[in-house]
């Protein structure tokens, strides 16, 4: 009786000590334990770095079944790169979820406790190293990653007030800095760092303060800091700026040029570099006339002279 009641006094301390926002890392590992709010109690909402391919459960519902409801109620829209869970029960009921996620598949098993997980982030894993973090070398983020992450970093604030945790890790200012050229204006607006991938967004507007349109490379933006200089690798831009209107624009950089870790803080003095033109005028083709010939009428001819009229000189052998 002694050895039960201990048990379950451990049992209920361990329940007591669970974190309502964890981080889980995508290692070899593919078997986690999310802990679910009882019923009415709370959701849990988890994040993967991005889009996830598909989901497959077991004793999970994705609509309501009123007559017969299993224990969990999912909540998932394809495309997206995160889920929400909610317990129905009010017990200690348990269930499962396959993650399919870049052709890996991550088990997650669920179960109900009196107080659970509220926010679950899955983050990239890195191998341990004898370097410490500051002199990593970054791996080499794909396409869709960088691109989930621009869309992270444009609802910023609505992330940051309604889950808190899935901005951890990432650093933001808001510098609203002016840099003036001959013929346009640059006002960075945002500075937003992934710390864990070395990577730094910057959202600009694009003034132009002339009466032509400009135009310019979306591939061509890079910051300058000190005596360094870091190009894009990721941009979102028109390409134009009309007359005396605003443009706006975002783009990233990564890592440095030899594949290390910049470890740039979103305080600096940035410089953004942007090389604008004014749209070249296309030049009309001058028709040339034919020199008119007036027929028997008096009128114009516009056309050739025909073999036919032409008078041919004898020549005598």
């Amino acid at each position: 009786m002694k050895t039960l009641i201990l048990l379950l006094l451990m049992s209920l301390n361990s329940f007591s000590e669970i974190k309502e926002i964890v981080t889980f890392p995508l290692d070899s590992k593919k078997i986690f334990t999310v802990y679910c709010h009882e019923a009415n109690t709370g959701v849990t909402t988890v994040l993967f770095p991005s889009e996830i391919s598909g989901i497959y459960a077991a004793k999970v519902d994705v609509k309501f079944n009123k007559e017969n409801p299993n224990p969990f109620l999912l909540a998932f829209t394809p495309g997206s790169s995160h889920f929400t869970i909610k317990s129905l029960s009010a017990k200690n009921a348990a269930g499962a979820i396959n993650v399919l996620y870049r052709k890996k598949v991550y088990v997650i098993h669920l179960k109900t406790v009196p107080q659970g997980h509220s926010s679950v982030s899955f983050l990239p894993y890195q191998r341990p190293s004898a370097v410490t973090a500051s002199v990593k070398t970054p791996k080499t983020a794909s396409a869709p990653l960088l691109l989930s992450m621009l869309d992270k970093a444009k609802a910023y604030h609505l992330i940051k007030k309604h889950y808190p945790a899935q901005v951890e890790g990432i650093h933001y200012d808001a510098p609203a800095t002016v840099m003036n050229y001959s013929n346009f204006q640059i006002l960075l607006k945002e500075v937003i760092r992934y710390d864990l991938e070395d990577c730094i967004f910057f959202h600009i507007q694009i003034k132009n303060k002339g009466q032509s349109e400009l135009r310019y490379n979306p591939k061509d933006f890079a910051v300058n800091i000190s005596d360094k200089i870091f190009y894009s690798v990721l941009s979102d831009a028109s390409g134009i700026v009309p007359a005396n209107e605003v443009s706006i624009a975002w783009f990233c950089i990564l890592g440095t040029k030899a594949g290390g870790r910049n470890n740039l803080a979103v305080k600096n003095d940035w410089k953004i570099l942007l090389n604008l033109s004014p749209k070249v005028p296309v030049q009309q083709k001058k028709e040339i006339p034919i020199k008119p010939e007036a027929d028997q009428e008096g009128k114009e001819k516009k056309t050739l002279p025909l073999i036919e009229d032409l008078e041919l000189e004898e020549v005598q052998p």
